[in-house]
């Protein structure tokens, strides 16, 4: 999976990346977890393998592809903004933590499972856009 945020990164250089505006609209998601797990096996790039796990307010994803293994991490209790950028044919999503912890980070060709990703982290981290801490970020 790195090697797929690095070809995003590397790409970036070269194309325009534009932010994309967009509010999260959680209640539209029936099982937020599905839906992540589903987003994350159906964005896994040819030659991965990924093992989407929640645990307490955690969303550990374990990725093996042919050169390189290793894991993102979402921490559900800190996240403090979520953003969709736009590059090319791709779309990436961002979930950005409180101080400490990485950012987690994966890309779709689809701007509309970008949204629904967006749409389930928003319900599982409570961190709803009625509080209007997301939706300039978004």
């Amino acid at each position: 999976m790195r090697h797929l945020l690095l070809a995003f990164a590397l790409l970036s250089g070269c194309a325009h990346v534009d932010r994309v505006s967009y509010t999260p609209q959680p209640g539209r998601i029936v099982d937020p977890r599905a839906e992540l797990q589903a987003f994350i096996k159906q964005n896994t790039v040819q030659g991965c393998l990924t093992e989407p796990v929640f645990e307490g307010a955690t969303l550990d994803v374990k990725w093996v592809c042919s050169r390189a293994l290793g894991h993102a991490m979402v921490r559900l209790d800190r996240v403090v903004s979520i953003d969709i950028d736009h590059s090319g044919e791709w779309y990436r999503l961002t979930v950005h933590h409180s101080t400490g912890i990485d950012d987690f980070e994966w890309e779709s060709k689809s701007l509309e499972d970008i949204q629904r990703a967006a749409d389930a982290l928003d319900a599982l981290s409570g961190q709803k856009t009625s509080k209007g801490a997301r939706t300039a970020q978004m």
